[in-house]
């Protein structure tokens, strides 16, 4: 805050000549060619775009699951049916379902209770 506005003085003369200001990425491109810029620029773009290409998982997600064992049993899933279904009718009246669906998602590795025709599941023995 300037006390006494009226005594200010500038320290800057306002007749001296003003040269072009460079912007800052002139200076920081000063060393590089034309070419090399370019080139620069087109490794960078490929980079970002085809780095993408490996991070990305395209195999399919394949489960091995191991054959059935004394007591269980192979099933093929049929259109409209669903694990709650399918748990209910291969397990003990006694037994919870939510409990048989979760031992069928586990046998099978499913990742989710999704499931599709033709499938083929191991239903665990009771």
């Amino acid at each position: 805050m300037i006390i006494y506005p009226e005594s200010y003085q500038s320290i800057f003369s306002e007749k001296a000549p003003v040269k072009a200001a460079k912007m800052k990425w002139q200076i920081s491109m000063a060393g590089f060619s034309s070419y090399a810029l370019k080139l620069a620029v087109c490794l960078a773009l490929f980079i970002v775009l085809f780095s993408g290409f490996l991070l990305v998982r395209t195999e399919a997600s394949v489960n091995h699951v191991a054959p059935a064992a004394a007591g269980e049993q192979t099933v093929v899933v049929a259109q409209g049916d669903t694990l709650w279904e399918l748990a209910r009718k291969y397990s003990d009246s006694s037994d919870d379902i939510r409990w048989s669906v979760y031992q069928i998602r586990e046998r099978n590795q499913l990742s989710s209770p999704d499931i599709w025709p033709g499938q083929k599941l191991v239903i665990p023995s009771p």
